[in-house]
């Protein structure tokens, strides 16, 4: 991975360069979960295709438009299994072709650019953009890996409706933004079920009574709405907050945060 900053400087080639045809800083499974939510450095894996799903559409509150997502299972050849996650159109990209007369031969492939992600108490391999895959590449870690499996036949599981067949989800409703007056006149039992949106200014503070926000368990940082769950949208993980309060001494303007309320459980 290449890092730019202001102090970077770049020159034109003059000669031409013969570039290496993969370029990779392999990543060993046990060490990916030290890296969970860590955005400021891609990774690099090795393993065999053991599962192949179909490319779905996954909708999210926090968008308008559903996006595309192809789940892939890896094994190392020692049991131990993680989720690949291929995203937007890069899912689509990703293309092993099913051939009878290739079925007892191992898909190795190598994915780049990789971020590490956490949900419901599991951490996955995520592509976007940056990812790039080379399947069986000639490199001497495949070769290795290769030689690990005593001959072992890893047939690939395929599942899910092509992508062709399925039909793009409608885009979650937008809820209206009502006033605080126009909000009072609604009978609780009409009220819209997409709920409805509000912008107030906060004019006093009630000193006596302290503030409480869903705050992420990884990150730390605010969780938002969504139905009757709260979502991080930094670790997109539901469910797995605690309630921390926020509190204003007139000693010290400062806030001060604290943890008090027990987190919740994640949701499926």
């Amino acid at each position: 991975m290449l890092e730019f900053t202001c102090h970077t400087k770049i020159s034109a080639a003059t000669e031409q360069i013969t570039g290496p045809k993969y370029i990779y800083n392999l990543t060993p499974f046990e060490k990916l979960p030290e890296f969970i939510n860590d955005t400021k450095k891609f990774h690099d894996i090795l393993g065999i295709i053991t599962k192949i799903n179909e490319p779905e559409w996954i909708p999210f509150s926090n968008q308008p438009n559903p996006s595309l997502r192809r789940d892939i299972r890896l094994t190392y050849g020692c049991g131990q299994e993680i989720k690949m996650a291929i995203w937007g159109s890069k899912a689509t990209q990703f293309n092993l072709p099913e051939d009878p007369n290739m079925e007892d031969r191992l898909a190795i492939v190598l994915f780049t650019g990789c971020l590490v992600k956490y949900y419901q108490e599991n951490f996955y391999v995520s592509g976007y953009s940056a990812c790039h895959w080379y399947i069986n590449p000639d490199i001497p870690e495949a070769a290795s890996l290769l030689n690990r499996t005593h001959g072992q036949s890893y047939k690939i599981k395929r599942s899910g409706i092509p992508i062709a067949e399925q039909s793009q989800p409608e885009p979650p409703p937008v809820a209206d933004f009502l006033t605080l007056h126009e909000m009072e006149a609604i009978d609780p039992y009409e009220f819209p079920a997409t709920g409805c949106r509000c912008t107030v200014t906060i004019v006093r503070l009630v000193e006596t009574q302290n503030w409480w926000y869903p705050a992420c368990n990884l990150c730390k940082k605010s969780c938002l709405p969504e139905g009757s769950s709260y979502r991080c949208p930094k670790c997109n993980i539901l469910d797995m907050y605690t309630y921390n309060n926020v509190q204003r001494t007139a000693a010290s303007p400062a806030e001060k945060i604290s943890s008090s309320r027990s987190s919740k459980s994640p949701k499926k």
